[in-house]
């Protein structure tokens, strides 16, 4: 079954994705889940992503999100952070947490 998305509030962060990559730490809710993320590259470049800890670091092989697309997944645990970066100029990418696709 599919259900539609509901954020869990106010909990949309974001990153400048540049030839850098860049990082930012999801609003996660407090109870022990596996929420979905959603992803929207609010500009005119690709920008390629990955979930990780603290550490977690983009590159180019990683998975591109294209320019004004928007797209939901499912955390695992250890996911608490996104990186972004993108193969030349820069775009905005919000994430929002929440659940459902």
């Amino acid at each position: 079954m599919i259900h539609n998305f509901s954020p869990y509030g106010a909990d949309t962060v974001n990153i400048t994705a540049t030839t850098s990559s860049n990082r930012v730490a999801l609003n996660l809710p407090t109870a022990p889940v596996n929420p979905d993320v959603r992803i929207y590259n609010a500009g005119t470049v690709p920008v390629f992503i990955v979930f990780g800890d603290s550490t977690v670091t983009a590159t180019t092989a990683r998975m591109p999100i294209p320019p004004g697309a928007v797209e939901v997944f499912t955390m695992g645990a250890q996911a608490t952070h996104m990186a972004g970066i993108t193969a030349s100029g820069s775009a905005v990418v919000y994430a929002t947490t929440g659940r459902g696709s």
